[in-house]
């Protein structure tokens, strides 16, 4: 997990008082502290809500003269006026000469003139500006980024009516009016996000912390993200998405869970780093120890990576062998001895194995080929393997399920040739079952891997295994392996509230019906349409390819049609479904997706299959 907001607004303010300044202005250009027209957004709490940004250029009213945009005053979904900062400042001004008019001498007749002509005035601009809030309208928005009002009796075709996500409203309709589809208006702005993209791409490497996120595959700029809030994502230009990409997994309970978030602002009070021994540990170490079936010690770090990391250490030390086994498309973090034909970030860009690993980081490594047994036993049989490490879902190469028979197979051959076997379980962990992927499919390994939900969305990882094999672990035993913020209060707090609602009956039954249901429709609306395109899913967790199929390893998911998948993500963007930008990412639900999100990520599926 990089560049988390709650860590960079920490390091914000704190950088902030040591200079003795504020320097972060919301809504403010930090170059020169100009104002920049801010946010005027509204959303409304039930239905699909609109979205009322000020990004307006121009505004015509059917009847009346032109308005500027940006300074004016509009009308929310639920018909209350949002007004801009420059009219709320000619109020004032307006309400202050009023004032000064009636404290005027009242037996001078050229005061009491006075006084009728300003009040006149200000009656006849406030009955126009009355007006302009009642008068129903429509936005339709080019790609010059200028918005036309037009009446709701309008004459445009019915079957282009949209609502709801990836759209803009109409800043001045009452009630507000469905806009119209990117195909047919243009309505689909992210000039915002792109301004801050192409800031970002001055200041950060490719202009993101993490390479996927830039949208290299897909084409594009990405979009910039506001907020989130249940299976909602909201960008700054007042685009709303339903979000199948939860954080890349942790948000399993929904984005920004009311009780998560009520535990957090209680905990922030008490502390957000102690850099000592806290209760917290323990409660959530419990919690883990009794739903993972191979964990019965657990060390937390603070990401996947460093999970992964300190277990390689672990498992080279515990068994006194050097070589493992991983699995070609396989993703285990950016550690120098994974990177050998990882999945992830190294298959969405298309790069060979990272410069800057030395050779000798990597000659203990060798990779088998996924759902083959035959290719893991040929490599246990030449070399001395300290662990077989394997995804037990397969998420970084897009979505690949393992049979029943190659988890089973695995176990029995690591035990035969002395070899531990390891479930990278950073993505499945808490995820497809309370449990991970070992309870799902009845597979015990030796060690496992977690993350992303265990943190509920804060930075978190974590290794655990047999009590024997963690004993290895300093300060226990020699295997050195520390971390300043592990086991922080803040990652545990959020950890132990979202499995707490995880445990909750019912939690898993409903992501598997909602996972199930998205990725078949999807896959139904691409074979109506004509277009070669399989698919799977576990609870919470699904992906397809833009191939015949079926695709089980890492060189069937290569022979995908990524440039069609390119052109479906941005379509689908535009109509505002948020997918992973890449065709190696597995996707996400959450148990704040409804049937209302799922059928209308379906629906707009049918209509991108139909057109691409």
């Amino acid at each position: 997990m990089m560049a988390h907001p709650s860590v960079i607004v920490a390091g914000m303010l704190m950088l902030g008082g040591a200079q003795g300044q504020n320097n972060f202005f919301p809504g403010r250009d930090r170059s020169n502290q100009n104002q920049v027209p801010g946010f005027l957004t509204k959303y409304t709490a039930s239905g699909y809500d609109k979205f009322i940004t000020p990004n307006l250029q121009h505004v015509k009213h059917e009847n009346g003269p032109d308005a500027l945009a940006g300074t004016s005053s509009f009308t929310t979904v639920d018909d209350k006026p949002i007004r801009g900062e420059a009219s709320k400042i000619a109020d004032r001004e307006e309400e202050q000469a009023a004032q000064k008019l009636l404290v005027i001498d009242s037996n001078n007749p050229a005061s009491l003139f006075a006084i009728g002509i300003g009040l006149l005035s200000l009656g006849t601009m406030l009955g126009v500006r009355l007006q302009r809030w009642l008068q129903p309208a429509t936005v339709l928005v080019s790609n010059t980024n200028v918005m036309e009002m037009k009446s709701q009796n309008s004459n445009v075709k019915e079957s282009a009516a949209r609502t709801g996500w990836g759209q803009l409203s109409s800043q001045n309709s009452r009630p507000a009016t469905p806009c119209y589809s990117t195909k047919v208006a243009g309505s689909f702005v992210t000039t915002k996000s792109d301004a801050v993209f192409g800031e970002a791409q001055g200041l950060m490497p490719g202009g993101v912390s993490s390479p996927v996120r830039a949208f290299k595959s897909v084409g594009g700029n990405p979009v910039v993200v506001d907020k989130v809030k249940g299976p909602f994502l909201y960008d700054v230009d007042g685009n709303k998405y339903v979000d199948f990409v939860g954080t890349w997994g942790p948000a399993i309970v929904g984005h920004a869970d009311d009780d998560v978030s009520a535990a957090l602002i209680k905990q922030i009070a008490k502390g957000t780093s102690f850099g000592a021994p806290c209760e917290l540990e323990n409660e959530l170490a419990k919690m883990v120890i009794d739903a993972v079936p191979s964990v019965e010690m657990v060390r937390f770090c603070n990401s996947g990576t460093e999970a992964c990391m300190g277990m390689l250490r672990l498992v080279r030390a515990f068994t006194e062998r050097e070589k493992i086994i991983k699995f070609e498309g396989c993703y285990h973090g950016h550690g120098d001895a994974f990177l050998v034909q990882a999945g992830s970030g190294v298959a969405t860009l298309g790069l060979p194995d990272s410069p800057g690993v030395p050779k000798g980081a990597t000659t203990g490594t060798v990779c088998a080929t996924y759902n083959d047994l035959d290719s893991v036993e040929a490599l246990l049989k030449g070399n001395d393997v300290a662990a077989v490490i394997l995804e037990p879902v397969v998420g970084n190469s897009g979505f690949i399920k393992p049979t029943k028979e190659f988890l089973v197979g695995l176990r029995e051959l690591t035990t035969k040739y002395g070899a531990l076997l390891v479930f990278d379980e950073v993505m499945t962990g808490f995820r497809v079952s309370y449990g991970g992927a070992q309870k799902y499919f009845g597979v015990t390994p030796d060690v496992t891997t977690m993350g992303k939900v265990i943190g509920g969305g804060l930075p978190v990882g974590a290794y655990g295994g047999r009590k024997d094999i963690m004993q290895m672990v300093a300060p226990a035993g020699p295997m050195y392996q520390a971390g300043t913020l592990s086991g922080n209060p803040l990652a545990m707090t959020a950890g132990i509230e979202t499995l707490k609602k995880l445990s909750a009956p019912g939690a898993y039954e409903h992501l598997d019906r909602v996972t199930t249901k998205l990725i078949d429709g999807i896959l139904a609306a691409a074979k109506e349409a004509g277009h070669a395109v399989c698919g799977g899913n576990v609870p919470g967790m699904f992906g397809f390819f833009f191939t015949e199929g079926p695709v089980t390893c890492f060189a069937d998911a290569a022979k995908s049609d990524t440039e069609k998948f390119a052109k479906w993500h941005r379509m689908m963007l535009e109509r505002g479904v948020y997918l992973a930008p890449s065709q190696y990412e597995a996707g996400f639900t959450s148990l704040k997706h409804t049937d209302e999100e799922i059928e209308y990520a379906i629906a707009m599926a049918k209509e991108v299959f139909a057109e691409l």
